[in-house]
């Protein structure tokens, strides 16, 4: 697994190279529609070699990710921010990630919920120091990383690149 938040050098690298060993997967981050340009630079290394394996990280997820249908990728891993700086994001964007996977058949890995949850999903009560955010029209709350969990949509996204999907636990 390559990953770079600088997929032009990447590029530049297998493109003197001349091929993509088979055993790489490249990939980059985008955290939001400023870093969408990255995913364009790293699908050019189709042109070195079409069938090179090449996935996103969307983590942490910043905003609203729009991703294009005719991009082919061969996995996609999201999920929000977790530690003591970490700022809610709104639901609706990875979902809108795992939507574009299901729609074009791209495995798609949800890592985790962050810190925070949307009030309505808060649980045993209090959140772990009392912080309410609004994100939008949406109340969060903190709760902690273990308690936000990795489910989305009710269900795990344990999807990856050229296995079959994990066992949800």
């Amino acid at each position: 697994l390559i990953f770079t938040k600088n997929p032009h050098r990447m590029f530049s690298f297998f493109d003197e190279l001349g091929y993509v060993p088979d055993n790489f997967v490249l990939m980059t981050s985008i955290t939001s529609k400023k870093t969408l340009w990255r995913g364009s630079e790293l699908l050019k290394i189709r042109q070195i070699q079409e069938d090179a394996l090449l996935g996103l990280s969307c983590e942490p997820i910043l905003g609203q990710i729009t991703l294009p249908d005719d991009w082919d990728l061969n996995w996609v891993a999201a999920g929000y921010a977790s530690g003591p700086k970490a700022k809610p994001g709104d639901p609706a964007w990875a979902l809108e990630l795992r939507d574009w996977c299901v729609a074009t058949e791209t495995p798609y890995f949800f890592k985790q919920a962050g810190e925070f949850v949307p009030r309505s999903y808060a649980i045993d009560g209090e959140p772990e120091d009392g912080g309410r955010v609004v994100v939008g029209l949406v109340h969060f709350v903190r709760v902690g990383k273990k308690a936000a969990g990795r489910m989305l949509d009710g269900r795990l996204w344990n999807q990856m690149f050229g296995l079959k999907e994990l066992q949800d636990e």
